[in-house]
C-alpha cells in the first residue's frame, strides 16, 4: 500500500513534533545547568523556550520555536569591554559580540532594574535617597559590571540545533517515511 503525499506530511509533523518537544527541553536543561544565577522558576528565559509545534503547509512541515529576543546573546554570549566572557561564533553571527563602550542603554538599566525587584534585592540607601533612586543607582552599576565583564555564552541552542542534532532527526525521518528526506532549515532571527 503506497502512501499518498499527504500521509508522508503528516507521519513528517508527528515526527517533528515529536523531536521538537525534546529539543525544547533539552535546549531549557543546558540553559540552566550553564547559566550560574537561576533554577526553573527563576529563569525567564528558559520558561520563554516555546515550541508552537509542527504543522503541514502547502510547502511542507514546519515547526517554530519562540524565545526571549536577547537568546542569542546568552548562547554566544558578549564580550566585555574589559574581554573577560566566553564567547562564541557561528554562521549567522561569524564576529560574535561585543560591548563597544561603558555607556548604559535605558532598555538595559530597565531590565536591571526589574530585576533587582522581581528578585527582591536589598538595596541600600542613601542618607535621604528614595528607595527608588537606590535601586535606579544600583540598576546602573550592575549594567556597567556586566558590560565591564561581558556575558558568558552558554550554547544552549547551538549545542541542540546543530548538524548533528539535525543528522539523528534526518535519520529518524528517513526511517519514519522509509524514503530519503532533505531537510531545509529556515531561520528567522528577529532583532
Amino acid at each position: 500500500m503506497s502512501r499518498t503525499t499527504q500521509d508522508l506530511m503528516q507521519i513528517t509533523a508527528s515526527v517533528l513534533q515529536e523531536w521538537g518537544t525534546k529539543q525544547t527541553e533539552q535546549m531549557q536543561k543546558l540553559l540552566l545547568a550553564r547559566v550560574k544565577r537561576g533554577n526553573a522558576t527563576d529563569n525567564l528565559l528558559a520558561r520563554s523556550i516555546i515550541f508552537d509545534g509542527s504543522k503541514v503547509t502547502t510547502n511542507g512541515t514546519t515547526a517554530v520555536w519562540n524565545l526571549n529576543d536577547y537568546w542569542v546573546y546568552v548562547d554566544l554570549g558578549v564580550k566585555g569591554v574589559k574581554n573577560r566572557a566566553k564567547t562564541y561564533t557561528n554562521k549567522d553571527f561569524p564576529s560574535g559580540f561585543k560591548f563597544k563602550n561603558l555607556g548604559v542603554p535605558p532598555q538595559m538599566k530597565n531590565a536591571m532594574q526589574d530585576y533587582i525587584t522581581r528578585k527582591g534585592m536589598d538595596v541600600e540607601t542613601n542618607k535621604g535617597e528614595a528607595k527608588k533612586d537606590a535601586v535606579k543607582r544600583m540598576a546602573y552599576g550592575m549594567a556597567k559590571a556586566v558590560k565591564r565583564k561581558g556575558i558568558d555564552g552558554t550554547r544552549f541552542y547551538s549545542d541542540v540545533f546543530n548538524d548533528a542534532g539535525f543528522k539523528r532527526l534526518n535519520d529518524i525521518l528517513e526511517k519514519a517515511l522509509g524514503q530519503e528526506v532533505e531537510i531545509r532549515i529556515i531561520a528567522d532571527f528577529k532583532s
